[in-house]
Parts: structure tokens; sequence; C-alpha cells
């Protein structure tokens, strides 16, 4: 009979959870593509063997930068910067290490054999090398995006009908652009973090969403709570853009070291 009931509840999850998706479906920043279909959609990019990809992640890891976020026992976040990918390739706007970093993250939190629950998502923000500015994701689309990751993540949040058809009804209320509809979208985010002890969120080119994302969004849901789940957040953004650079630096003077941190790292030469 347990077994029995346990399958009601996880059909029952995997249906709201479709229901959502549905309804959710022109706020998603990104379809269906998942991180393995875009591992492979940027190792076939490359003349290269498709071990570039790993070796950026693996040169990443070992950054003393990177072990103190991975390691970080507040909410952290590091924003990596700097060249992604050679001009010439057909997916230049996708960062490898991000997609490496990712990917890893994604298969020790499903394989994690400790008490914790640990989820990790990711959200890559352009999609062609001729995104252009109006064509920028939307600070609301992205933060939807990472909910429904995170539901999926751990769909046992949608079991209770009361609860679900709320969680729906608020989902469906942010439809405006002001700071009233972020803020409520961020108090939803912080909710569903709550579900969780530890989360990774992966963003590729943050720096295509509009406004500013990283300050908006992100040290607003990792530095407005004390307690409950721990965030880091990596960021890939590109320091070419002046404001983007210009927002990084007033980030990293105006937040603690131990929750700001950053990388320059050039990820468009052969590290073989």
């Amino acid at each position: 009979m347990a077994d029995e009931a346990s399958e009601i509840h996880a059909n029952s999850e995997k249906e709201r959870l479709a229901t959502l998706r549905s309804e959710l479906s022109h706020r998603l920043v990104q379809h269906s593509r998942s991180v393995d279909e875009y591992s492979k959609l940027l190792a076939g990019s490359f003349d290269r063997p498709p071990g570039l990809a790993r070796s950026c992640a693996d040169l990443l890891t070992r950054e003393k930068v990177y072990v103190a976020w991975k390691n970080s026992r507040t909410n952290c976040m590091l924003v990596l910067n700097g060249l992604t990918v050679a001009d010439q390739t057909s997916c230049c706007w996708l960062s490898p290490a991000a997609i490496e970093i990712a990917s890893a993250l994604k298969r020790d939190a499903r394989t994690s054999t400790t008490p914790s629950r640990v989820a990790a998502v990711e959200l890559y923000c352009e999609k062609t090398d001729f995104t252009r500015d109006r064509d920028q994701a939307k600070p609301l689309d992205a933060i939807v995006s990472l909910l429904l990751q995170l539901l999926e993540a751990h769909s046992a949040i949608l079991r209770d009908v009361e609860k679900f058809d709320n969680l729906r009804k608020r989902l469906a209320e942010l439809k405006g652009t002001g700071h009233q509809e972020l803020g409520q979208a961020c108090g939803l985010l912080v909710e569903v973090l709550e579900h969780f002890d530890l989360v990774y969120v992966v963003l590729d080119r943050v720096d295509r969403i509009q406004g500013d994302f990283m300050r908006d969004v992100l040290t607003r849901v990792m530095l407005g709570r004390r307690n409950g789940a721990k965030m880091r957040a990596l960021c890939v953004a590109s320091r070419n853009r002046a404001e983007t650079a210009k927002k990084i630096d007033e980030l990293g003077h105006e937040m603690d070291e131990k929750n700001f941190l950053t990388l320059r790292m050039d990820q468009s030469r052969s590290l073989g």
C-alpha cells in the first residue's frame, strides 16, 4: 500500500509540474535544451577535440577562488568574467566552463549520499551570437525558469493541493515588469529555496538579462535572509561590455569578500 501511495503522489506531482511548465512556457528562457545538449553543441562547434570544454572546467576548479566559493559556509556569488570561446565558432556565446561546471554540480546533486537536500540549476541567457539588446532575457522570466528547475529537482513541494494552487495563482500574477513584481518573484524563489539545504545556481552570460540581475535578484535573495538554504551562484559575464564591468566592480566594492568573489578567465584559448 505504501508503494502504491508513493506512486500516486509521484504521478500527481509530475502532472502538476507539467501544468506549471505548460502555463509558463512563454516565460522560459530556455525551453527544452538540457545542459548535456549544450555541452554536445559546444563540443561539436570546435575543430579541436571535445575535451576543450572539460579542460576549461578543470582549470577553473583548481583556482583557489573557485575552491573558496564551492566550500563557502555562507551565501556566495562567484563572477567569472573574460572571453568565452573563439569568435569564429558556431556557438561562441556559450561558456565551456559554465556548461561543464553545471553538469558536474547536477551529477553530484543526483548522486549525493548525504542527508542534505542539494540542487543545481542552470540558465544560459544568450541564445546566439547575434542577440540584440531588445532580445535580452527578462528578469522575471529568468526567475521563473530557475523556479521550475527547483520544482523539478524536488517535486514533492507540489504534493499539497492547496499549496500548489496557491503557487500556481501567484506565478500567474507575475505579469508586470516593475519592482513590485520583481519583489514578488524573489519572494517565491526564497520560499522554494527553503525546501533545500544548498542550491547551486549557474548563470551563463548573466549580462544578457535586462537590468542588473546580480544586484537586483541574486544579492537580494542571498543576503536578504540569515538562515535557511545556502545559495552559491556562479555567474559568467562578458567584461567586454563596459556597463557589465562597472557593475562587477561596484558589487566588489560594496559586498563582503566572503559573499562576492571574482575571477578573470579567458576560455577562448586551447588549454590542452
